[in-house]
């Protein structure tokens, strides 16, 4: 080949070999896979079967270039077939990646246009089409709340049997929610294990009325783009089917929205249920478990908990702790972990909404408290 030609070629290639490597790379990431193993294995894959095709070319290096641009337009074709409904997320945690040491970001909207330009081969069904930011009402089994706002006991079914739309870890379900002023809304999210907390986007939150105050807490997110700091807020309601979970604590994330699915439902609302996957219906089924775990996850952003130990002479060690109450919810049965030489517990009967309250405890004589931790073991709304 000449020289003209392949740098021609080469010209040709640096989008779409780009572009199959961003979404081999977003694919991983997805899967929670060590971002360097990732960039590794996605380079790998994109460069040996372009060798093996050059092959049967006496200057094989020369006819790398064009082997890497017909590999890659097969992998950005052939991908929905193996990952219905990835490409598009996949495509813009792997550019996220890729651009983020220059400094760049990617709208996810963006990677869904691109995603509906390119060719795709698909056996399974595609997601929906993107939804504006007040998406079409879904059915809902029983009425969320009654005159009152009281739900009796029983209301709520023994188990929900949801459809989902994709397929491996990109399983989308239908979700509604309750915002602060009774604003609800009917929407998608990506049904997420690896998530701790849920996410929604800015655009989703902004319908439901949740304001996102300059000092609201933060926490740090695995996002599929790398480890994000973004600020958390509280929604009223979270509706699976006719399952109610109350006082869920949402972390704001552009990125985490994909296509129609404005967020990831974290394990902060999924663990409080058994879950089922029947992959030949498409169904999800869930079942409230008997021993409902409390809310830690939902509540410790949301407390600002300072411990001091205090050692006096006759060999009594005494611990005041300090608890303020951030959020617009009372927090009761708060029971906090101060971990010394051994661990002792302070137990907080309630702690009152934009609220604070001290509560101490004595520790047996001779306890060594002189390095201490702090942990907050059990709280509920």
């Amino acid at each position: 080949m000449r020289d003209r030609d392949a740098l021609l070629i080469s010209a040709l290639a640096v989008t779409p070999v780009t572009l199959a490597f961003s979404v081999l790379v977003g694919a991983g990431m997805m899967r929670q896979a060590p971002p360097l193993l990732v960039s590794i294995g996605a380079g790998v894959l994109l460069v040996l079967p372009a060798l093996g095709m050059t092959t049967p070319f006496h200057e094989r290096l020369s006819w790398l270039p064009l082997g890497m641009l017909v590999w890659s337009m097969m992998v950005l074709v052939g991908f929905p077939m193996y990952f219905p409904g990835e490409r598009a997320p996949a495509l813009a945690a792997g550019i996220t990646v890729v651009s983020e040491p220059a400094g760049l970001s990617v709208s996810p909207e963006w990677m869904v246009l691109l995603d509906e330009a390119l060719p795709g081969l698909s056996v399974g069904r595609a997601l929906p089409p993107t939804a504006a930011a007040t998406p079409e009402a879904l059915p809902r089994p029983l009425p969320r709340l009654l005159p009152g706002g009281a739900l009796p006991a029983g209301e709520q079914p023994d188990e929900v049997v949801l459809p989902y739309e994709g397929s491996g870890q990109s399983l989308s379900i239908p979700i509604g929610f309750v915002g602060a002023d009774g604003e609800d809304l009917d929407t998608w999210m990506l049904f997420d294990t690896g998530a701790s907390l849920t996410t929604l986007d800015p655009k989703t939150l902004a319908a439901l009325g949740v304001d996102i105050p300059d000092d609201a807490p933060t926490l740090k997110f695995a996002t599929a783009g790398g480890e994000r700091v973004a600020p958390v807020v509280l929604v009223d309601e979270v509706w699976i089917g006719g399952l109610l979970v109350e006082g869920v604590t949402v972390g704001v994330c552009e990125e985490c929205a994909f296509g129609h699915s404005v967020g990831l439902l974290g394990n902060n609302v999924s663990s409080r249920f058994l879950v089922t996957v029947d992959q030949q219906r498409k169904e999800l089924t869930l079942r409230p478990r008997e021993d409902q775990p409390g809310r830690e996850m939902d509540i410790r952003p949301w407390l600002e908990i300072s411990v001091e130990a205090t050692r006096w002479s006759d060999g009594r060690t005494e611990l005041s702790a300090d608890v303020e109450n951030r959020a617009d919810r009372d927090v009761t049965d708060v029971v906090l972990s101060v971990m010394c030489a051994d661990t002792y517990p302070v137990e907080i009967p309630e702690v009152p909404r934009l609220g604070s309250v001290t509560a101490e405890a004595s520790l047996p004589l001779g306890a060594d408290c002189s390095r201490y931790r702090v942990k907050l073991d059990s709280a509920r709304w």
